[in-house]
């Protein structure tokens, strides 16, 4: 058996619009541990070397540290800013229904826990294709004849807004 280490870090736990950094440490083999040893002993060797890999792999960051975020996760620049913003905009207008509807749904159910990004994107990941499919049917039904391009526009809006950088809790 094989071991990989990953060190997953957040720019945020609780605020939208998240940049992740993995980070992989090597393989941790079973062939390195003697199994003549106790159960224990081994199970101490392990985390040994598990502690040791994921250590550089994880940012030790403090929440109010607003430096050191940007620092390891950096900024929209202003050009980018204002080229986005318009795009920006109109996906967090279209796209406002759906995610204000799952985040206070899951707010109301578990509240600000360490899985909450976890379960707002599980639900969105599984709603997102019900809420633009519903969309294109009101778009399509207006007889303008752009009601398919929703499903291309909708998505690229909603990418805009991320890339813009809102950061919104």
């Amino acid at each position: 058996m094989k071991v990989l280490p990953a060190g997953i870090n957040y720019s945020s736990f609780y605020k939208f619009g998240n940049k992740i950094h993995l980070h992989f440490g090597d393989f941790i083999n079973a062939d390195v541990f003697d199994l003549n040893n106790a159960d224990g002993i081994n199970y101490t060797l392990f985390n040994e070397k598990l502690k040791t890999q994921l250590q550089p792999l994880v940012y030790e960051v403090k929440p109010l540290d607003k430096k050191l975020l940007k620092q390891k996760f950096g900024k929209s620049s202003l050009l980018q800013k204002i080229i986005l913003a318009p795009f920006a905009l109109a996906g967090a207008l279209l796209h406002a229904p759906l995610y204000w509807t799952i985040k206070c749904i899951v707010t109301l159910l578990f509240g600000k826990t360490d899985h909450f990004t976890s379960i707002m994107f599980g639900l969105l990941l599984l709603t997102y294709p019900f809420y633009l499919a519903a969309i294109t049917i009101v778009a399509y039904s207006t007889g303008a004849g752009w009601g398919l391009l929703t499903l291309i526009v909708m998505p690229l809006l909603a990418f805009s807004y991320v890339k813009y950088g809102v950061r919104k809790g």
